[in-house]
């Protein structure tokens, strides 16, 4: 008897362990094959496990979200097809962040409210974890900041309910960007910090990138403009470490408003310059929107070719916001 539930832990032991490394996902690395990934989908009867294994081939949001639209959709194509709810949320809640990206509030919500439905559906945390996650993040976009509130809470609560991975560490940090957009800084510090607490202690580490963006806006709010500066430059770091044009435009952006704020325009100018430059040529390009327009405002007066170059990029980028698909995808 001893022997049976000595093997029988070691064989629990095995498959948690295989769990929790899966939960450390790599989202800087390249995502499988889809077609040589589906059998193994079709193999795994775990649910959690089938979760992980679909997720490693949705991971590519900050870098290229577009191929990672195209696998989201193939994902839920899939779904659909077996009846896997697994898939099929993963899709839907893929989607919807991809769609927040770039900027159509509409096909976001569209498809957090379907992925929510799933998760719902379902029972399962990992699930209702993402849904509802994503779907607070829609209606954040939208300014809906009590449903905003409403649902992330609850997707906390139901991340608190399995072992720590990268969409629950996410779903903490959001709620310091919701509270930050609320100008309840205090709340937003603490979920930051925690956010930052269950990165480092997990070994989850993809989301810091944000996570040091969020410390700097939030310390930009407190006044304490070194260390807002500090964390703009991890932040830079990370996004660097990890490939993601996102992340990297979205730091410089913020180190160039800083210093328009601040009067200091030639560091101003040279931040936003470097936004820009960070998102040529990638499916980023609604990231100009901002860091353009200051520079548009800085040249107005001086540099009309410089005025003129500026508001190009901001009409394009502006524009781009108001097309429903992404521009790689349309051409």
């Amino acid at each position: 008897m001893r022997k049976i539930i000595l093997s029988a832990l070691i064989i629990l032991g095995a498959f948690q362990l295989g769990l929790s490394q899966s939960a450390k996902v790599d989202f800087s690395q390249k995502p499988p094959n889809l077609d040589s990934l589906f059998p193994k989908i079709a193999a795994e009867k775990n649910d959690s496990a089938r979760y992980y294994l679909a997720m490693s081939a949705l991971t590519i949001s900050e870098t290229n979200p577009v191929e990672d639209m195209h696998n989201s959709e193939r994902i839920l194509l899939y779904g659909q097809k077996n009846n896997d709810l697994v898939c099929q949320l993963l899709g839907y809640a893929c989607l919807c962040y991809d769609y927040i990206a770039f900027g159509n509030q509409v096909k976001s919500l569209e498809y957090g409210i379907l992925a929510n439905q799933v998760a719902e559906k379902s029972k399962n945390d990992r699930l209702k974890t993402f849904g509802k996650a994503m779907l607070a993040l829609s209606y954040l976009t939208m300014g809906d900041f009590d449903k905003a509130v409403s649902y992330n809470m609850a997707a906390i609560d139901a991340g608190s309910r399995y072992e720590t991975d990268i969409i629950s560490v996410c779903a903490v940090n959001d709620m310091g960007t919701i509270y930050l957009a609320m100008n309840k800084v205090d709340s937003a510090l603490v979920y930051t910090q925690k956010a930052y607490e269950m990165a480092i202690k997990s070994g989850i580490n993809y989301w810091l990138t944000s996570t040091y963006l969020q410390f700097g806006s939030i310390h930009a709010a407190m006044k304490n403009s070194s260390l807002a500066l500090n964390y703009w430059n991890l932040a830079l770091q990370e996004a660097k470490r990890i490939g993601s044009p996102k992340f990297e435009s979205t730091a410089y952006n913020a180190i160039a408003q800083f210093y328009h704020a601040a009067n200091q325009k030639d560091s101003a100018k040279l931040y936003a310059t470097k936004a820009i430059n960070s998102v040529e040529n990638t499916a980023f390009y609604t990231l100009n929107v901002d860091p353009a327009k200051l520079l548009l405002n800085i040249y107005h007066d001086s540099n009309i070719d410089s005025a003129f170059k500026y508001s190009e990029i901001y009409r394009t980028a502006t524009d781009s916001l108001l097309i429903s698909e992404p521009f790689n995808k349309r051409n």
